[in-house]
């Protein structure tokens, strides 16, 4: 919890500065050139552990069973309003 907290404050911190923000360009990772405020609202969920239902279903098959079973569990958790890829 305390690197959520650290995150919160941070975030806070550049709120508070009220400059506006066109890049991100972290110590690792992408450069967030576009659209800068989704990444900060990202980091805000994340700080607050905010979570959005997901699924990824994953599988092999040989005969095809296992493909009509994992796409009738894609298509049961769709219709639950649940976000879900299959692979």
């Amino acid at each position: 919890m305390a690197v959520e907290r650290q995150v919160s404050r941070k975030l806070e911190e550049v709120a508070k500065m009220n400059v506006p923000i066109d890049m991100i360009a972290p110590s690792h990772g992408i450069i967030w050139r576009k659209d800068p405020a989704r990444i900060i609202n990202a980091y805000t969920g994340w700080a607050k552990n905010e979570t959005s239902p997901k699924v990824v279903v994953l599988y092999e098959t040989m005969w095809g069973a296992t493909d009509k079973m994992a796409r009738k569990i894609v298509e049961g958790l769709t219709e639950a309003g649940i976000e879900a890829k299959i692979f």
